[in-house]
């Protein structure tokens, strides 16, 4: 209303605030989401999983996906293993 009503400075000094809050709610999130991908990070390696294990590349997935389903797992994983075995175009894994 206020800006209908002439008052640019104050919508633009509104709109800044949300932006900003926007800003530093986002580098937290990232922050939280880095903090939690390291813990889980060292919990595999604590378990002896090796660095070249599916559980290390889901554990990528995560921040990506809300939800990781086994057709989203499979999707992702085979193109990994497609493009690190070179298969790309002739893969029988390719759908």
């Amino acid at each position: 209303m206020r800006f209908r009503l002439s008052d640019h400075l104050g919508w633009i000094r509104w709109f800044a605030g949300a932006v900003t809050s926007g800003g530093v709610a986002q580098r937290e999130l990232l922050e939280a989401v880095d903090t939690i991908r390291a813990r889980w990070r060292s919990r595999l390696v604590e378990e002896g999983v090796r660095s070249d294990a599916v559980a290390h590349r889901v554990l990528e997935l995560l921040p990506r996906h809300l939800v990781l389903t086994s057709a989203l797992l499979t999707e992702e994983l085979v193109y990994v293993a497609t493009e690190l075995l070179g298969l790309a175009g002739s893969s029988p894994l390719r759908r």
